[in-house]
């Protein structure tokens, strides 16, 4: 039987590669060239990426986030009804999405803190989930219903819970990786998605107090 070659990595993907864990683990500002060298292994010096710098490495490391995310939508959302069924399967994609690349949801956690803030990157960037919700009416969805908003706040509902878990009834916090707590959240997410998408909202219109 003849072996099958080996799968040959090219060196600005074992620098992206070695990035990625660095910028997830402790963020751009905390990594240096020298660590991304290092973890990604010899042959890094001879990867053109790593000649340009880290804040190119970490723009690159984004764009690899952001297209690793829109085809995963994009074939998540052919392959899903455009009704309410089929957005609360979507639903199921981002949240499985988060829970197998807790990477990508650690380096935003980092940005979330002012990580890499001397970075500018271009407006206008719209997250993968918000790009395929917002690209067609879903049958059986109320027509005022802002569904930029519900994509956002699924994101943040998403990200949260991977990042903190949920505490059980005795109070006791519970990772996203426990069964009970993914559970909870899995239910407890489906539910405020089906109120928004079919309730009147009951709320006063002026607003918090002080706004």
């Amino acid at each position: 039987m003849t072996a099958e070659p080996a799968v040959q990595i090219l060196p600005d993907e074992q620098v992206l590669r070695a990035a990625v864990r660095l910028f997830a683990e402790i963020g751009y500002d905390a990594t240096t060239l020298d660590m991304i060298t290092q973890t990604a292994g010899p042959d890094a010096a001879r990867s053109d990426l790593l000649r340009e710098g880290k804040p190119e490495i970490y723009r690159a490391v984004i764009e690899y986030f952001h297209d690793v995310e829109q085809r995963y939508f994009d074939r998540a959302s052919q392959e899903v009804s455009r009704d309410v069924r089929g957005l609360h399967r979507l639903i199921d994609a981002a949240l499985d999405f988060a829970l197998s690349h807790p990477e990508i949801n650690a380096v935003w956690e980092h940005r979330g803190l002012k990580d890499a803030s001397d970075l500018d990157f271009p407006d206008g960037a719209v997250p993968a989930l918000e790009s395929v919700l917002v690209r067609s009416p879903w049958a059986g969805v109320r027509a005022d219903v802002d569904l930029r908003f519900v994509a956002w706040a699924v994101i943040w509902l998403i990200q949260g819970f991977v990042r903190t878990g949920l505490p059980d009834a005795a109070g006791n916090r519970r990772p996203a990786d426990d069964g009970d707590a993914l559970r909870a959240f899995h239910t407890e997410l489906h539910t405020w998605v089906d109120l928004r998408v079919h309730a009147v909202a009951p709320w006063p219109e002026d607003g918090p107090r002080g706004h």
